[in-house]
């Protein structure tokens, strides 16, 4: 007669020495929760890398957005009423580009072109030189991420003291910032069209 796994011959349970032993399961906890912690470092690690390079991207495209903004301003500017100010963080020039005078300046968290504010009177148009019509260079949404920009060190070479028959470019740094950290940076070379006017006008002196 066959036996009952698991049971002696009078009846009795037979202890099993199979098991863990508390040791055991510490050590398997433990090793259980440093996986864990390494795998959500991983985790945490691929998150930062991915938001770093959607930044970075996003920083370049609305850099190239703003220099595209500005450019055919500065190619097609009157050098007579050219005036530069704000320690190279502002301009001010009549732009054959828009037809009208520009002011190209800094304002909190953007680059704003202020217009003359083109205005009929009758049959003839006037530019008055009031600051209002004022607009960022670039829409607050295609500002992504809280995005700033900033536009600096504008300078004119050679200056109109300089050489008159020379071949004049603006020289401008535009900066993507996100919060006090600069992400994008570029220093762009903007050929004048036109070159230096011959007459003499409100923006002789510039570049000095």
């Amino acid at each position: 007669m066959r036996r009952r796994r698991g049971y002696s011959t009078n009846g009795n349970r037979i202890r099993s020495q199979k098991g863990f032993s508390l040791t055991e399961m510490l050590v398997t906890v433990l090793l259980m929760s440093l996986a864990t912690l390494a795998i959500a470092a991983g985790v945490t690690a691929a998150v930062r890398t991915y938001r770093s390079m959607t930044l970075k991207a996003e920083a370049q495209t609305l850099l190239g957005t703003a220099i595209a903004a500005v450019d055919d301003d500065f190619a097609s500017a009157d050098l007579t009423t050219l005036t530069i100010g704000g320690d190279g963080n502002e301009a001010s020039f009549f732009s054959g580009n828009r037809g009208y005078d520009v002011h190209i300046h800094n304002d909190g968290d953007t680059i704003y072109m202020t217009d003359a504010q083109m205005r009929s009177s009758g049959s003839s148009t006037s530019k008055s030189t009031s600051a209002d019509g004022a607009i960022p260079i670039v829409t607050k949404q295609t500002r992504t991420q809280n995005l700033k920009l900033q536009i600096k060190e504008i300078s004119i070479t050679p200056s109109a003291a300089e050489t008159s028959g020379s071949n004049p470019y603006f020289t401008y740094t535009i900066s993507v910032l996100h919060g006090d950290s600069v992400v994008e940076s570029k220093t762009v070379k903007t050929a004048v069209i036109a070159g230096y006017p011959t007459g003499t006008g409100s923006g002789a002196d510039a570049g000095k």
